[in-house]
């Protein structure tokens, strides 16, 4: 493949064949590669902030940002019928995440005793939600966005590299195309040229 191509091309084994506009290809391909390196962290980071910053902020927008609060039972579960406890509901209270105390109904294992502590999904005021949903989390578009950063530029680099060798290779081959011209524009010597007939 050309990127290899020319990044052999900086390889210092003096070949003669080796055009001065091979090492420039294989010039621009290095930088091009060292510039990947250098910005692929970079671009995926900002990138992946960015998209968690406004993944929070239209959260928050839109009230939809789910706080895991701890609620104080006030009184026993009883017990449920059958041998299996069941989910039964109980007075609690819990502190949201603005500061004001709550009081509301949970859901607890019938038989559980007053002053246990269960977990709770509430929003900023309170108000007890259910569990976020899988996939929601602003995690996961900084990831993607990130992820896409890094491509775009993989892909951006690439297209200047194509660029460059296409430019290059016109180059090469004009600067061949006249090298060639020169060679059969000189004189081949008192026997002819070669492979000609002899008398």
């Amino acid at each position: 493949m050309w990127p290899f191509r020319l990044i052999r091309g900086l390889r210092p084994d003096h070949n003669p064949l080796r055009r001065r506009y091979d090492r420039i290809g294989a010039a621009i391909a290095a930088v091009l590669l060292a510039a990947f390196l250098a910005g692929a962290p970079a671009s995926a980071l900002v990138a992946g902030r960015s998209a968690y910053a406004a993944a929070l902020y239209t959260e928050h927008a839109h009230g939809t940002v789910r706080h895991h609060v701890s609620a104080v039972m006030l009184g026993s579960a009883p017990e449920s019928a059958g041998p299996d406890a069941l989910p039964v509901p109980v007075q609690a209270h819990w502190t949201a995440p603005d500061g004001r105390t709550r009081t509301g109904m949970i859901t607890v294992l019938g038989g559980t005793p007053a002053g246990t502590t269960e977990w709770v999904w509430t929003d900023m005021s309170g108000r007890l939600t259910g569990p976020p949903q899988p996939g929601t989390s602003p995690l996961a578009p900084a990831i993607l966005t990130g992820v896409f950063a890094v491509l775009g530029l993989a892909t951006l680099l690439l297209c200047a590299g194509a660029a460059a060798h296409f430019l290059l290779e016109r180059r090469r081959l004009a600067a061949w195309e006249a090298e060639w011209a020169a060679l059969r524009g000189k004189p081949s010597g008192p026997h002819g040229p070669p492979g000609g007939n002899r008398t």
